[in-house]
């Protein structure tokens, strides 16, 4: 079936660029296919909002935090930091419960 790529709104889901998704997609390609990758944009301000990335995979959830200016592409930066915690995670190849 593959990873999924899921947003919290479709608000959230507008702000990413065309481009911005076809990167975080080609970015979960090395995960395992049960992964989830969850984007959650939250903020009042115009300018100034936080993205939380959430990678979820089998005993295994990860969550990165970025303020950041109003751009798709740092929305994107979380992501990676959020599956390269994910891959770099002595659990991932290991059956921990």
């Amino acid at each position: 079936m593959g990873v999924t790529v899921t947003f919290d709104s479709e608000r959230d889901s507008m702000f990413l660029s065309r481009y911005a998704r076809s990167k975080l997609k080609a970015m979960a390609l090395g995960l395992p296919s049960d992964c989830e990758i969850n984007i959650d944009i939250r903020g009042s301000s115009d300018q100034v909002k936080t993205v939380s990335c959430r990678v979820i995979g089998g005993n295994q959830r990860f969550r990165y935090h970025q303020r950041v200016d109003v751009c798709s592409q740092h929305a994107v930066d979380a992501a990676i930091q959020a599956i390269g915690n994910y891959l770099q995670s002595p659990l991932q190849s290991s059956d921990a419960s």
